[in-house]
């Protein structure tokens, strides 16, 4: 074999999981029960927005639970929250949508910009008690149903709750 392939062999492989892992993105999560039951949990997801994301992101979870929100903040400023499909048409507003599993968040194209801070706080009810993993992964909001490139995917132990 060629010296020039060589060194091109050995850089890919060097690399490439360097790329691989620069399209996922940090997801940081916390799950606390709600008081005086099993299965509703207050859950909390942080991380920063990239490109694919500032015009919608979507959140896929498995088909026993149901989500929605109740407040996110966007580099630390809440926002209005308001159920639609359709593109806001001003800044601060988060347009959102559930259905089949997957949580709908759409912001306006010209006000949320690549590495803001956001923070979901939503409300998850168990519909089909399991006391096992939320599994929730993180979606551009243009990704289609069948389609499973996740840029983030993460298993939450569920809770029991201390106060029942």
């Amino acid at each position: 074999m060629p010296k020039m392939f060589q060194h091109r062999i050995i850089f890919l492989i060097i690399f490439f999981p360097l790329f691989l892992f620069a399209q996922s993105i940090a997801l940081k999560t916390d799950i606390l029960p709600e008081k005086n039951t099993d299965h509703s949990f207050r859950l909390t997801l942080q991380f920063r927005t990239t490109p694919q994301i500032v015009q919608g992101i979507a959140l896929r979870f498995s088909q026993k639970e149901r989500v929605f929100p109740e407040k996110i903040l966007v580099n630390g400023q809440s926002v209005w929250l308001k159920q639609s499909r359709k593109i806001p048409q001003k800044n601060n507003v988060v347009h959102w949508f559930y259905a089949d599993s997957l949580l709908e968040l759409r912001f306006n194209n010209r006000w949320l910009k690549s590495g803001a801070s956001l923070v979901l706080n939503l409300h998850l009810n168990e519909l089909q008690a399991t006391q096992k993993n939320l599994v929730v992964g993180l979606l551009p909001l243009n990704a289609s149903a069948g389609n499973n490139t996740f840029l983030a995917q993460k298993a939450i132990p569920l809770p029991k709750n201390p106060q029942k």
